[in-house]
């Protein structure tokens, strides 16, 4: 549900001493009043929905672009990838989890709800493909989240809009857990130990107030009531930071087209409680358990409007680098080896049967096979392990000429044109990078 909120509302958050580096102050149960530095703005983003957040990556859904954004650790902010066939003037909120690679699933793998289709996308964006479709689970607001506690055998969480819960295995199977009926967003699982309802899954219901608690079993339970409550997130035991951008907990603030972000340091001594955003003014609260019930305080008091939060995942290992590439020769003779079935050249997304007929595809003057014919395997090995920083800057200047284009390659570019010349520029940087010329130090 959107509110645009306006101007008002964040000169009142200024006043409140919540944004620009003021402090703020919160209680927790019976505790004296603690001070904690207030959150600051990060990164500017349209229309922010979902946050992902782990220590090398930040990425960022759009309304009503389809497109994910990746912020560095300076809150630059650049196009991680678009999700294909985005119904165009169609706003959806997109919501994304990155994966930690408990149990068989792979780490570092990203994946994006639209409503009740789920997408895997690679760490590098270069590859986006359908994971999962969630039946009966409406076409947005569907949320997402990994389970770390094991109770439900560390799958993929997804809730819908109408309050149905499904589990999602490594395969891509869905399992119905249980219905709320409720509008549900924002889920997480906090530890078996954090009271009754420990290790079931927690769901925010804005038009309620209230975190609902679903066990393994289907059982539904109140947790505790918040104030428009937007998304659940369980502080990890030893708060990180994504990169050296000191933040560890991001959140989207949707009317103000920003992302914002508050230090570990913030976090610190509350691992394994619970926060709550609010998506109409009212702030984070902190759920703690006494020993007896669940008492909620507040946390941060903006009122500002939250859509999509992450506290970054702590047990995300870095993603594989130093790697050394491989020719395109390579990838065309050893399909076994290849560490996506997929890719995305310029806006159109290839299977690995159309990308190895493209491989097999002599170029005969044509400068847009030239040209994919390394973009292909650049990008296989930036998904095996390989170094991306060399090349980045050519990938997304070869995506941009092929993306010139409608529907796939071959696009028969003579070399002898201006865009042709770009094309053979591009893949003669590319071929360097692939036969190891441009990463000195990678290992074999």
């Amino acid at each position: 549900m959107k509110l645009r909120i306006g101007m008002a509302i964040g000169a009142v958050a200024l006043f409140l001493g919540v944004a620009g580096g003021a402090t703020a102050s919160r209680i927790l149960g019976n505790e004296a009043c603690i001070s904690v530095a207030a959150p600051t703005p990060f990164a500017s983003v349209p229309g922010p929905i979902g946050v992902a957040a782990s220590p090398a990556q930040l990425i960022v859904s759009e309304y009503c672009t389809g497109v994910l954004d990746k912020l560095d650790d300076l809150g630059n902010v650049s196009l991680f990838t678009s999700i294909p066939g985005y119904p165009v003037g169609t706003c959806i909120e997109m919501y994304l989890a990155i994966s930690p690679g408990l149990g068989t699933w792979a780490a570092n793998d990203i994946y994006a709800t639209e409503g009740g289709q789920v997408w895997k996308i690679s760490p590098d964006g270069s590859s986006v493909t359908a994971f999962a479709t969630i039946p009966n689970c409406g076409v947005t607001h569907s949320g997402i989240t990994f389970d770390h506690v094991g109770t439900f055998g560390f799958d993929m969480i997804v809730t819908c809009n109408n309050g149905n819960v499904y589990r999602v295995d490594p395969s891509g199977v869905p399992t119905f857990v249980a219905t709320t009926g409720t509008f549900l967003e924002g889920p997480d699982i906090p530890a078996v130990t954090f009271g009754p309802l420990g290790g079931q899954i927690w769901a925010a219901d804005e038009n309620s107030s209230t975190v609902w608690a679903i066990s393994n079993g289907g059982a539904v339970t109140p947790a505790v009531t918040y104030a428009a409550a937007e998304s659940v997130h369980v502080i990890p035991p030893n708060p990180c930071s994504f990169g050296n951008s000191n933040g560890a907990l991001f959140s989207a603030m949707f009317a103000d087209n920003q992302i914002w972000s508050w230090p570990p340091s913030d976090l610190a001594g509350l691992g394994g409680n619970v926060l709550v955003t609010s998506e109409s003014g009212g702030g984070i609260g902190l759920v703690t358990f006494n020993g007896t019930s669940y008492v909620t305080s507040t946390f941060s008091g903006e009122t500002n409007q939250h859509e999509g939060s992450a506290i970054v995942d702590c047990t995300v290992p870095p993603p594989p680098t130093g790697q050394c590439p491989l020719s395109q020769g390579y990838w065309k003779n050893h399909s076994d080896a290849w560490p996506v079935t997929s890719l995305t050249l310029g806006n159109e997304t290839y299977t690995q049967a159309e990308l190895l007929a493209l491989l097999r595809t002599p170029v005969r003057g044509d400068a847009s096979l030239i040209l994919a014919h390394q973009l292909i395997a650049a990008k296989l090995n930036i998904a095996n392990g390989s170094d991306p920083a060399p090349v980045s800057a050519t990938i997304t200047d070869a995506d941009s000429l092929l993306s010139g284009f409608a529907g796939k390659l071959p696009y028969h570019v003579r070399p002898s044109s201006p865009t042709g010349q770009a094309m053979v520029g591009d893949a003669a940087t590319l071929d360097s990078y692939n036969n190891g010329q441009m990463t000195p130090d990678c290992t074999s």
